[in-house]
């Protein structure tokens, strides 16, 4: 598979192959928002709750095919024992989250719990990874975003992806390297999700890794297996551009067939929950970035607060904690957010109050954007002060350099700066998937996505009749 653009800057405090077990904590916190939904709590002050307990659910309503189905609800299951405590919005009255107190962890294998592929029909396998929580870890071709539940549509393929380039982010070949038995048993599940003749295809990195060679060994004579090899260029990960990539490769696929794509840790997560009996309670999360010693792999449980898991030698007043890697990264309150049930990374960046002596030779002036959008390839040292004095358009050329799905990012904004938005869709405004790379290495530090994404919410908007 061969990817277009992309960029991989090269920057300190990446997380080693160093995995380490996090005690667990004495209460957690668990937020009642997963990919942008909000759940409704379905327990009770005081109750006392289960690990794999139901405690939250959602209606699954991303797209029209999805309002089609009826009962489509998303459910979140309770990681530990506990007691419940809930945090409730005093503005609009209503549960944000859920905290456990007087934590246990009562189940280490139950074997009621644990399913035999052969003997699970595919109706039972998706209500079994619904009730588990593992179903939102799903991405649809059709949908973009969750799969429908009901099964209306089976995907054609399902994309097995290890390679996360995203600086910081979780790595595969740790989960690999870790959880080796798991995600071949989490494997054995899948082909009972696939269309009639649907395949697994495996995205990995290079055919000479150890870990890939002992792949191939354990899963020689599986015809329903494909593997596909890609080079590790952000944003290789994004499930629009594996899509796509699978597309060009298999000339079987038609342009309607679902494709769907699923990362290595939800496949481990699988085989935990329907090869053991265990409910999903953990993540491997990167912690990571300038602002972190000793960079590594944790193995921590939902929920735990982000304080409980940050170093001492952490100066929390001149960091800034990111939720997620190096582009897309959203800020965090480590005194009041926990790990969630899809965090896989922790991005600690400097905070610099004043400008550096010399500062004419800096890159500029600390600007709104929490991103150091200014090749990545210079700012090795980076800062919440890398951010590089706005300027015009000088039509370097790099952001069409980077870009992924081949868009002319300098002749877009050059048409929606003098409100030309007809021409900008004409340039394939609609086909940006947000991964923020255009604006990570524009010279002129010109908020390339925001400015992209505002158009095409006023575009929606239009459509939808609000404005």
């Amino acid at each position: 598979m061969k990817t277009q653009g992309g960029y991989t800057p090269k920057i300190s405090g990446r997380p080693s192959n160093i995995l380490k077990k996090i005690p667990l904590s004495s209460s957690l916190n668990i937020i009642l928002n997963r990919n942008g939904r909000q759940y409704n709590s379905l327990v009770k002050e005081g109750q006392k709750v289960r690990i794999g307990e139901i405690i939250a659910e959602t209606e699954l309503s991303d797209s029209k095919e999805q309002a089609t189905e009826k009962h489509q609800i998303l459910v979140l299951p309770s990681p530990a024992d506990g007691t419940v405590h809930l945090t409730v919005d005093e503005e609009t009255d209503r549960t944000v989250s859920i905290k456990l107190l007087d934590i246990g962890f009562s189940v280490d294998k139950n074997p009621a719990a644990v399913k035999d592929p052969s003997r699970l029909t595919p109706v039972e396998a998706r209500k079994i990874l619904v009730k588990r929580g593992i179903w939102d870890y799903f991405w649809s071709s059709k949908t973009k975003g969750t799969p429908g539940i009901n099964g209306e549509t089976k995907p054609k393929a399902i994309i097995i992806n290890t390679v996360i380039a995203e600086p910081f982010r979780t790595r595969g070949n740790v989960i690999l390297q870790q959880f080796w038995h798991s995600i071949i048993k989490g494997m054995s599940y899948l082909p009972l999700l696939l269309a009639d003749y649907g395949t697994v295809e495996f995205i990995l990195t290079h055919k000479k890794d150890p870990i890939v060679k002992l792949m191939f060994k354990e899963l020689t004579g599986k015809a329903w297996v494909k593997f596909h090899f890609v080079d590790v260029k952000y944003p290789v990960e994004n499930p629009l551009i594996i899509d796509g990539l699978l597309r060009d490769t298999k000339v079987n696929l038609n342009p309607e067939d679902d494709i769907w794509v699923v990362d290595i840790q939800a496949v481990e997560a699988i085989g935990i929950s329907l090869g053991k009996g265990v409910p999903i309670s953990r993540r491997i999360v990167a912690m990571g970035g300038p602002a972190y010693p000793d960079p590594m792999h944790i193995n921590v449980r939902i929920g735990t607060l982000l304080k409980d898991i940050i170093p001492s030698a952490v100066d929390l007043s001149s960091t800034l904690v990111l939720r997620g890697g190096l582009f897309l990264g959203t800020p965090v309150d480590p005194e009041t957010d926990s790990v969630g049930f899809d965090d896989d990374a922790f991005f600690f960046l400097p905070v610099k109050k004043t400008r550096e002596f010399i500062s004419f030779v800096r890159p500029g002036i600390k600007k709104r954007s929490i991103f150091p959008t200014f090749m990545g390839k210079i700012d090795k040292d980076m800062s919440t002060q890398l951010r590089g004095e706005l300027r015009p358009c000088i039509a370097c050329g790099k952001c069409q350099e980077v870009c992924p799905v081949g868009l002319l990012p300098q002749i877009i904004h050059r048409y929606l700066y003098s409100d030309r938005i007809d021409e900008a869709q004409k340039m394939g405004l609609n086909s940006c998937i947000d991964c923020n790379l255009c604006t990570f290495v524009c010279t002129s530090k010109i908020e390339l996505r925001e400015e992209f994404a505002r158009a095409r919410e006023m575009l929606h908007a239009e459509r939808e009749g609000v404005v």
